[in-house]
């Protein structure tokens, strides 16, 4: 369980920043403080790239495939594959 913990960790550690500001790949005419924003909203800072903040996908990709490996090993150490079957007579 520990490298499933550290997986999702570092992925967390990537992903906590604001795309707050990013626009539509070209920003904002608001005047909008990104950084303040960030602060405010507990994120480490806002997104350096906006098209990165506002179009990429792969960290969703990260995260669910992060998420399947440890249904994976829950399930491989749950007796019967967590199934709920009872056993054959």
């Amino acid at each position: 369980f520990k490298r499933d913990r550290l997986r999702l960790h570092d992925i967390y550690e990537r992903m906590n920043y604001c795309p707050l500001g990013s626009g539509a790949l070209a920003g904002t005419t608001y005047p909008l403080d990104r950084d303040y924003s960030a602060e405010l909203l507990g994120f480490y800072g806002p997104t350096l790239n906006s098209m990165d903040g506002v179009s990429d996908r792969d960290y969703l990709i990260e995260f669910l495939s992060a998420l399947c490996q440890r249904a994976i090993l829950v399930a491989k150490r749950t007796p019967r594959g967590g199934r709920n079957v009872p056993p054959k007579p």
